[in-house]
């Protein structure tokens, strides 16, 4: 496996154009626009920018086969002149954070506050990962709480998903568990301060 150090930040050529550029000075993983911010907001766009860490090619077959940005990884709202306006370190919510490839954050306002929530996520297994849900607010980036785990997981792969939205400020993902053998449902409700685990439901039931 080639390993390069990483002094500053590496950009991520491929963001835009998908090509396979070598990153050079930065690594900008995932810039979007920003859905539904109020007219009082001055953050338009969000940016996950790795401040420190290492970029490697993995050349053996697994999981993380071909490109591999692992380090520490920052959330930054940006205004219209691309100043950052506020921002967050990711991995005060991971242990350890690995992205493969770029993205585009997927936007949703799953507790019906009037606020855009997103979720980030990070291989677990073959058949799972472990996503942390955020919203913005006041030109800030904020964790929502989930209970009884704060993880969230699902078979759905992706750095950012958007989960099924249910009635009464509510959510669903699905998983499959091998030990097993079947997928199951569990469905998340807000009930103002977090959102809480309320069913868990085998997809053979």
């Amino acid at each position: 496996m080639m390993r390069v150090p990483l002094c500053t930040l590496i950009f991520a050529a491929l963001l835009h154009a998908g090509t396979s550029e070598a990153p050079q000075h930065r690594a900008i993983l995932a810039d979007s626009l920003i859905d539904s911010t109020s007219a009082a907001s001055k953050a338009t766009r969000i940016v996950l920018a790795m401040t420190d860490g290492l970029y490697s090619v993995e050349h053996e077959p697994g999981p993380f086969l071909g490109p591999n940005w692992t380090g520490t990884f920052e959330l930054q709202l940006l205004d219209d002149r691309r100043q950052i306006v506020s921002t967050a370190r990711l991995n005060e919510s991971f242990e350890e954070l690995r992205f493969q490839k770029p993205f585009s954050f997927q936007f949703s306002d799953y507790n019906q506050d009037g606020h855009p929530d997103f979720a980030i996520g990070q291989y677990a297994s073959s058949n799972v990962y472990i996503y942390r849900l955020f919203t913005i607010i006041d030109d800030k980036i904020k964790e929502l709480p989930i209970v009884p785990d704060q993880e969230i997981i699902s078979s759905e792969r992706g750095y950012s998903i958007l989960f099924t939205k249910g009635s009464h400020a509510s959510f669903e993902t699905v998983y499959y568990n091998n030990a097993a053998g079947t997928s199951f449902k569990r469905v998340y409700e807000w009930n103002g301060n977090a959102f809480e685990r309320v069913s868990e439901t085998s997809s053979q039931e």
